[in-house]
């Protein structure tokens, strides 16, 4: 009778899935469809209320930086599941405010809850657990945002028209309660915990001192602060995040502002999500298969057409459906490529420490993206120069990050 375990990791591929499903897919990839219903309801301009998108951003960056602190004081699961509640309490409280300032203050709190229980924790968990097939399984989880906003999108889309925003965001904050809390709460964040070793390292579960060995080679946070290729990576990042990820919250008020009904623009939507699901696996496999050099052309080249197509769009609902396929792409240079970088120049002896001022430049980039594109929005009533921007920051980006490819450390040691 065989007494072999069953792998635990496994069960939180399927954890971290549903957990980031929900709240990046659900929680904040659904975010521009409220932004048309709820300025018009309320009487906010567009700028005024796209602010909680940069207040989430700004949070989500000061908390992302305390990543290590945090996890060494609290624990990197409890730091998850307080992740979730913060997400549910801030959506939930979204549905009674009719105070811009109330916005504001609970954008903060959800900002908090996203730096506690998204990338960097969940992909903490995976590269924990997954030596062999590490970019599959991490694109696999990290796919579940692209597959919730795929799915929930033409939902929370239709619900709008329907029931009204107030009514539909509560309906998420329920589901983000029910599903990501849950499933946090059966997370095992080490092999250790199970009393066995990640995949591709030692199989005999009694050596687990040297199972700690194999999985915690590379760099100290000091050693690696120290170094340009991590400088030059870190305002990569930041680049990236004004164009790409700031161009998120443009795609449907642009489409509603093209004539495109709600349903449309919430359909585009759908399709950017259904791409960035299947290319966080693609492109995982990409890189296992060519390296991130080919994984980052692919993106960053699906970023410039995504823009010349929004640029060009007007009437042309199939060039709103090529822009949307082509951004979803792109949007997975936000998630999959940035912990294969971390891992493959410095290791994962404090993978949580490095990979913690990356995603602050990511929210930092937001929170400066954001606001600029909508200050000109409000000047010029398009999105042409958001869409500029994004063009001028893949290309810079790109650059960057093959830069600091090339400037990789020494050998990584225990």
């Amino acid at each position: 009778m065989s007494d072999k375990k069953f792998f635990y990791g496994y069960i939180n591929v399927i954890l971290c899935f549903l957990i980031f499903m929900f709240t990046s897919g659900v929680a904040q990839g659904t975010v521009s469809l409220y932004i048309h219903p709820i300025t018009e309801d309320l009487g906010f301009s567009r700028a005024s209320f796209s602010a909680i998108i940069s207040i989430t951003g700004i949070f989500m960056a000061v908390f992302s930086f305390l990543f290590g602190p945090v996890t060494r004081k609290i624990g990197l699961k409890e730091m998850i599941i307080l992740g979730c509640i913060f997400i549910s309490l801030g959506y939930g409280l979204f549905c009674i405010s009719n105070n811009l300032y109330v916005f504001y203050v609970l954008a903060g709190l959800v900002g908090i809850g996203s730096a506690f229980c998204t990338n960097t924790p969940l992909s903490a968990i995976i590269t924990n657990w997954f030596i062999e097939k590490k970019g599959f399984y991490l694109g696999l989880m990290l796919a579940s945002s692209g597959i919730g906003g795929f799915i929930f999108n033409p939902v929370i889309g239709g619900m709008i028209v329907k029931y009204g925003w107030r009514k539909t965001i509560l309906f998420e904050a329920i589901m983000i309660a029910a599903v990501a809390l849950i499933a946090a709460f059966l997370l095992a964040p080490r092999p250790e915990d199970k009393g066995t070793v990640a995949l591709g390292a030692q199989k005999v579960v009694a050596d687990r001192d040297r199972n700690a060995e194999v999985v915690m080679q590379g760099h100290t946070f000091k050693e690696v602060l120290k170094t340009g290729s991590y400088k030059l990576l870190i305002l990569a990042i930041l680049v990236q995040a004004i164009g790409i990820q700031a161009m998120n919250y443009t795609i449907a008020p642009n489409l509603v502002d093209k004539g495109f009904t709600p349903v449309i623009a919430s359909t585009v939507m759908s399709v950017v999500y259904a791409f960035m699901a299947i290319f966080k696996i693609v492109l995982g496999m990409v890189n296992d298969r060519f390296g991130l050099k080919m994984t980052l052309l692919i993106g960053y080249a699906s970023s410039v057409v995504a823009a010349v197509s929004f640029i060009l769009v007007n009437s042309s609902l199939g060039l709103a459906y090529v822009g949307g396929a082509f951004y979803g792409i792109a949007m997975v240079m936000m998630s999959v490529p940035l912990p294969l970088f971390v891992a493959e120049l410095y290791g994962q002896k404090e993978f949580g420490a490095i990979m913690g001022p990356l995603m602050t430049a990511i929210a930092a980039g937001i929170a400066i993206g954001v606001p600029v594109i909508n200050v000109f929005y409000e000047i010029y009533h398009n999105y042409v120069f958001a869409y500029i921007i994004e063009i001028v920051c893949a290309v810079s980006s790109f650059a960057m990050a093959i830069l600091a490819l090339k400037m990789k450390p020494g050998a990584s040691h225990p």
